[in-house]
């Protein structure tokens, strides 16, 4: 039985990684992923801008944000271990001191005759949960770049 149990968090444990693995160098590898993405196609997988413009050298400009959401409420945690014959759990509750803004992200795609040149993600914010949203449902389309 408690062999089972252990097993069970290392499984959901390498779940949890692996799930995180895939955002954590999403800010690095999208810019080239994506570029020579078709315009259209870049609309299909990744919504409507948030904003958008032409620069100076007729380039579209789509600028997309995401917000993580409030991450200065307060929280309350359970867990629950084991190892050997002995099973234990806790209970944690963390409290914010102070307040900073809202995490998220902002990615900017620049667009030269139909296709994605650029992709720039802000840098002064670091949430890659926030960054990934944004193009979590670009990335399985790049083989097509239709």
């Amino acid at each position: 039985m408690i062999s089972a149990i252990r097993f069970g968090g290392a499984v959901l444990a390498l779940a949890l990684l692996g799930g995180c693995a895939g955002r954590t160098d999403v800010r690095a590898t999208a810019p080239s992923q994506l570029a020579g993405m078709a315009e259209t196609a870049l609309f299909s997988c990744a919504g409507v801008p948030d904003r958008q413009g032409t620069a100076a050298d007729g380039a579209r400009i789509y600028v997309y944000q995401r917000t993580a959401g409030q991450k200065d409420a307060p929280s309350v945690q359970i867990g629950l271990g084991g190892g050997g014959r002995h099973v234990g759990g806790g209970l944690g509750i963390s409290l914010p001191v102070g307040s900073r803004p809202p995490d998220g992200c902002e990615a900017t795609f620049t667009v030269r005759d139909g296709k994605v040149a650029s992709l720039f993600f802000t840098p002064d914010q670091d949430d890659r949960d926030a960054c990934y949203t944004i193009v979590e449902n670009c990335l399985p389309a790049i083989p097509a770049r239709q």
